[in-house]
């Protein structure tokens, strides 16, 4: 294998294979289905930063917050956790092999975040509600339909507190689960994946393995070609909180000739309902100045999809049964979601890319045959659904972000549109004190 700078893994290479390594991409739901058939962002958290709540909350403990809403005119706990973060805007994650302690922990300050499902929202409070004496009040507005939902922050010596818990992670077994989806990691990469209505389902694995492949030349001379089973992925540190579980993670990628890239962090969230994996590239200088023709195979090498069928953002005509044999015609056009529907549910997979990023070309990657594709466990893709992505050589200098989404859809009848319109339309927010009605 070629020697490579060092630095290229620091940026462009070892965060583009990352990113790649990072995609689950899902297959099919219908396409065109109307939005009023399911509930508005009942998938979406809501986050509270400190800073943004009134200045009787700084300093406070964070055992003494509460969280209710207002349902049927009554105020009741719903889950919430809260999420320490630094001043340069890290996660402070307190488990883990090498844990990232909070600059002022167990008090509750400007930079930290209060997270709610939007699903648990309620109603506004009226007179005579019993909110207890330092209350906040939190509007939040969808610009897409105006409608307004209502939850209250408090501060009290001995919280109301929910008991439910929306995911779990077992870290000596290696898996996150929800009462929506199971996910499994061999070495910290996905081999194991499922979707439920609960959590403990035991429903069978449907995947193989995650699988990334980068192949590129360079100085237009030597090839270069890395996979998954490349990169070494290591757990710094994580948080299991009710609404979420939070993983840093080191990266470094196998060069060739006993050398590895110097390590690359990145912080994976697993909500309920989604994975969220967030990419930052910083690029000293301009790829195709070393790199030319990087082709990225991101895809999920499956099992058995028998039985689901796939859809496509601008996808022509009905959703494709999944099963040997079947033609799938990707065109050349650029996909913006993945969708796959089987056994009553759906899933959903989205890529977020900024202009900044608009030379990437995301084209569908769909493989259904027994030819060897290794590091896998069983031959061949059953079948492989995906993103072929090219035009990462045209990239600037400069930084680049993006997000890799994957939703277990909230009804069958989702439409994968709403989701994009609901990721690019964030709610207004609006918070206030209010008086005790106590």
């Amino acid at each position: 294998m070629a020697q490579v700078p060092g630095s290229f893994f620091r940026s462009k290479c070892g965060r583009i294979f990352l990113c790649a390594a990072a995609l689950l991409a899902l297959g099919a739901a219908p396409p065109q289905l109307a939005e009023s058939q399911v509930q508005r962002r009942a998938w979406q958290p809501l986050i509270i930063s400190g800073r943004e709540l009134p200045v009787s909350f700084q300093n406070v403990r964070t055992s003494q917050i509460e969280v209710l809403a207002i349902q049927r005119g009554r105020p009741r706990p719903i889950p919430f956790q809260i999420d320490e973060v630094l001043p340069d805007g890290r996660y402070a994650l307190p488990k883990g092999p090498q844990p990232i302690k909070d600059d002022s922990p167990g008090i509750f300050d400007s930079d930290d975040q209060i997270v709610a499902m939007i699903s648990d929202f309620g109603e506004r409070a009226e007179s005579g509600s019993g909110l207890p004496q330092n209350t906040a009040e939190v509007e939040m507005t969808d610009p897409l339909d105006n409608s307004t939902r209502y939850v209250y922050v408090s501060t009290v010596e001995s919280p109301w507190l929910s008991p439910i818990d929306y995911v779990d992670y077992d870290v000596r077994a290696g898996k996150i689960e929800s009462e929506h989806y199971r996910l499994g990691f061999t070495d910290q990469l996905p081999t194991d994946f499922a979707l439920q209505t609960r959590k403990n389902e035991g429903r069978p694995n449907l995947i193989d393995r995650l699988k990334s492949r980068i192949q590129a030349k360079i100085m237009m001379m030597a090839n270069f070609h890395v996979t998954e089973g490349d990169v070494r992925n290591t757990l710094v540190a994580y948080t299991d909180g009710p609404i979420r579980v939070i993983k840093r993670m080191n990266h470094s990628v196998s060069i060739g000739f006993g050398i590895r890239s110097p390590g690359v962090a990145s912080d994976d969230l697993f909500y309920r309902d989604y994975i969220d994996n967030p990419f930052d590239v910083s690029l000293p200088w301009v790829p195709r100045l070393i790199f030319g023709d990087i082709v990225v195979r991101a895809y999920l090498d499956f099992l058995n999809l028998q039985g689901y069928s796939l859809a496509w953002s601008g996808m022509q005509g009905k959703p494709v049964p999944i099963q040997p044999g079947t033609k799938v015609n990707p065109g050349d056009s650029n996909i913006d979601w993945l969708a796959f529907q089987g056994e009553g549910e759906v899933m959903v997979q989205t890529l977020l890319f900024g202009p900044d990023l608009g030379s990437v070309k995301r084209r569908l990657f769909y493989d259904y045959s027994n030819s060897s594709d290794p590091p896998e466990k069983q031959p061949g893709n059953h079948p492989g659904v995906g993103y072929v992505m090219t035009g990462w050589e045209d990239l600037t200098s400069g930084h680049h972000h993006f997000d890799s989404i994957l939703l277990k859809a909230p009804a069958r009848n989702f439409d994968p549109n709403l989701l994009l319109k609901e990721l690019r339309t964030p709610p207004t927010v609006s918070i206030r004190a209010v008086e005790s009605t106590q």
